[in-house]
């Protein structure tokens, strides 16, 4: 898959991502959760060090706490089913 056509399909599944984040009231996860969570994504082959690579998903993930990050949403699944 080229570049483009990944990184066009990273912006659309994020932006569904956090919208539904949005609309459900932007739920929070605990520090313990992301930091299980990140745990998990770096052992994934599917993670190359900032963003899940996977074809349904394309979201930026990291152990802080912020909005642009799907593991500190408490609703967001891991799209391989690891979490």
């Amino acid at each position: 898959m080229s570049a483009a056509r990944f990184d066009r399909r990273n912006r659309a599944g994020g932006a569904l991502q956090y919208s539904s984040g949005v609309y459900t009231g932007m739920p929070q996860a605990s520090p313990a959760e992301i930091d299980r969570r990140w745990a998990i994504c770096q052992a994934c082959e599917l993670f190359d060090g900032s963003i899940c690579t996977h074809k349904s998903c394309g979201c930026n993930v990291s152990n802080e706490q912020k909005f642009l990050n799907k593991l500190a949403w408490a609703e967001q699944k891991c799209p391989a089913g690891k979490w």
